[in-house]
C-alpha cells in the first residue's frame, strides 16, 4: 500500500446526530472505529442509520465496512486487496469500488442481499462508483487510457456517459431519488465547479467568490451524448 493510499485511507471517523430541535450544529458526538482496525473512516449513512466505510486492517490494502441494528459487517468484495463501500441507499444496497492489487485498475462494485457484481463502464481503465438512489440508479466516475474522469449514470441497466460542457473533467457523486444528480467538474481554465442535472438541464453552482484550482492540467476530450 503506498504512502498515497495510506494517508487517503487513514482517518477517524466523527458521526453527529442532529437533534430536531437543536441548532445548527450537532449536540452529541459519537466516535467508533472497526476493532482491531488502525483507521476508520465513514463515507454514506442511509435514513435507517446504518453507515458504510473503509478501515485498515494489519495486512496490507483496506478494507469495507457496515454499520447497523445488526451490528458491524465486513465488506470484502471476493479475491480484492481493496475495497472501498462508498454509498448505501434506504434498501441496503451498496455500492463502492475494489482493487484487485491495491492499487489501479479499480473496479465498481454493488453489493445486494450480500451478494456481490462487478459494475464496470465497458473499456475503462477504473470504474469508481459515489452514489446510489432509492431506485438502484448508480452513478460514479470513470476513466480511460487518458487518465481523465468521466461521468457515468446506470438507470434500469442502462449506461449512459457525459461530461459537463467543456469541461476536462467530470465526477457525479451523488443522485436523489428523484433522479437529480450532483457532482464536480473541471473547466478547461482548470477551475472547479460543481454542477446539478435535473429534469434534463444541466445547472452549474458556485459559492459567491469562491475558487477553486488543480495542480495538474490534463488534456481536454471530446464530449460524449
Amino acid at each position: 500500500m503506498s504512502h498515497r493510499q495510506s494517508r487517503y485511507a487513514a482517518s477517524i471517523v466523527l458521526l453527529g446526530t442532529l437533534l430536531a430541535t437543536a441548532p445548527a450544529w450537532a449536540q452529541t458526538v459519537t466516535t467508533f472505529s472497526v476493532p482491531g482496525a488502525f483507521h476508520t473512516r465513514a463515507f454514506g449513512i442511509n435514513p435507517s442509520g446504518e453507515i458504510v466505510g473503509i478501515y485498515t486492517p494489519a495486512g496490507p490494502g483496506f478494507r469495507g465496512f457496515q454499520l447497523g441494528v445488526e451490528g458491524l459487517t465486513l465488506i470484502d468484495y471476493p479475491g480484492a486487496v481493496a475495497t472501498a463501500p462508498i454509498k448505501i441507499n434506504p434498501q441496503g444496497d451498496v455500492v463502492g469500488w475494489y482493487s484487485n492489487t491495491g492499487a489501479p485498475p479499480f473496479h465498481g462494485f454493488v453489493r445486494h442481499d450480500g451478494m456481490y457484481s462487478t459494475t464496470d463502464v465497458p473499456g475503462a481503465t477504473s470504474t469508481l462508483p459515489f452514489g446510489i438512489n432509492a431506485r438502484g440508479d448508480t452513478v460514479g466516475a470513470y476513466q480511460n487510457a487518458d487518465a481523465v474522469f468521466h461521468t457515468f449514470l446506470i438507470r434500469k441497466g442502462r449506461l449512459t456517459t457525459f461530461d459537463a460542457p467543456g469541461a476536462i473533467l467530470t465526477q457525479a457523486v451523488d443522485v436523489n431519488s428523484e433522479g437529480d444528480i450532483v457532482g464536480v467538474y473541471r473547466d478547461a481554465s482548470n477551475m472547479f465547479h460543481m454542477f446539478v442535472l435535473a429534469d434534463g438541464g444541466f445547472t452549474t453552482i458556485d459559492y459567491p467568490g469562491a475558487t477553486a484550482r488543480a495542480r495538474n492540467r490534463r488534456p481536454r476530450r471530446g464530449l460524449r451524448d
